[in-house]
């Protein structure tokens, strides 16, 4: 640059100098002859002079960014040769591997195999379900989870048997076919729902009943296990018997026929104590022959209402009988003659049932 071009464009303190700056590029004196009168040379000279600035600023960071990703590139490729000459397969670590563990690592496998024989993990599992056996022994939780599971599993049948003595006694004396089906399996495939099936020699009718021993069952459960079993056993009546009363919802009660074959019943109070000496299977067994006759014999009509209400007293005598009867275990005094009251109560319930049973079978 020779002196004249320097004096021309100058820099100090004061900021950027032009002088007698003389400029030919006919581009660049053709887009300022064409600027409109009101606009200022100085200020649009300004501002193109920025806009270069801002653009060769950009120009210098897409040539850095770029040499920075190409930097990146090689380093990636040159860092992905590396580790396949090192572990890809017939690299340096695999060499190593084969040499030490065998072909596809096969010793380290057998190492490392909690189920093959003698394996140290195989041995390690083997100790330390040794050693938690022994401590369950001494703490009697393994005594404690048989005796549980027995007790569960014989739960269900001792209720069973006991059921099982009272329907042979009824239908002795009626002259009816008991027979235990809840180990076969009956009209449905894979289900053997309906634990007894006592037949009624006189009409040729089924009963099926479903033994249940349950901390809690719902209504919607009966039901279902009631149709499955009528179903299942081609019956014409279904009775679910619970255990104890306290597992059957509180809108069932102790006993109540729902849909004209469907009915529930309990045989145990709150405290373990069988309500009516055992009578309640009798009683329902009666009520549902009772139904079947009358659907044998179309012409007979019956007083819903007045069976609906008597129905309504059992209910309330069973609940005021299951009162007197706890009351029993706690009275010393007048025990003689709370029982009294008690039988009497039973034999009332007795009476109001007969005379329902006998109502509809006139």
């Amino acid at each position: 640059m020779t002196l004249e071009e320097k004096d021309r464009v100058s820099l100090d303190e004061q900021g950027l100098h032009l002088k007698e700056f003389l400029i030919t590029d006919t581009d660049i004196v053709s887009y300022f002859g064409n600027l409109p009168e009101s606009e200022s040379l100085e200020e649009k000279v300004s501002n193109l002079i920025r806009i270069g600035i801002a653009v060769s600023n950009s120009v210098s960071t897409t040539e850095n960014v770029n040499y920075v990703e190409k930097a990146f590139e090689n380093l990636g490729s040159d860092f992905t040769k590396k580790l396949n000459d090192a572990f890809a397969d017939g690299g340096k670590f695999s060499d190593v591997i084969a040499s030490h563990f065998g072909e596809d690592g096969k010793v380290i496998k057998e190492i490392f195999d909690p189920n093959r024989i003698g394996s140290p993990l195989q041995i390690l599992k083997q100790d330390l379900d040794s050693s938690l056996y022994e401590i369950r022994e001494k703490l009697g939780i393994n005594t404690a989870v048989e005796k549980e599971k027995e007790r569960g599993t014989k739960k269900g049948f001792d209720f069973e048997d006991q059921c099982e003595e009272k329907l042979q006694w009824i239908a002795r004396i009626h002259s009816d076919k008991l027979d235990r089906t809840g180990d076969t399996q009956g009209k449905i495939t894979a289900s053997k729902k309906g634990d007894f099936v006592l037949t009624l020699g006189d009409i040729n009718k089924k009963i099926v009943f479903e033994m249940k021993d349950k901390d809690s069952v719902s209504e919607k459960y009966i039901h279902s296990e009631l149709k499955e079993a009528i179903e299942n056993r081609e019956a014409d009546y279904g009775i679910f018997v619970a255990r104890g009363k306290d597992s059957l919802p509180d809108s069932v009660g102790w006993f109540n026929e729902y849909d004209g074959n469907h009915l529930v019943c309990a045989v145990e109070n709150g405290d373990s104590e069988e309500v009516m000496d055992g009578e309640i299977i009798h009683i329902a067994y009666k009520w549902a022959r009772a139904r079947l006759r009358i659907e044998a014999s179309k012409e007979k009509k019956t007083d819903s209402s007045s069976i609906l209400s008597k129905t309504g007293e059992i209910q309330d005598k069973l609940g005021d009988l299951s009162k007197i009867k706890r009351q029993c275990t706690n009275i010393d005094k007048s025990t003689e003659a709370i029982r009294a009251t008690t039988k009497e109560t039973e034999k009332a319930i007795k009476k109001q049932v007969e005379e329902i049973i006998e109502s509809m079978s006139q």
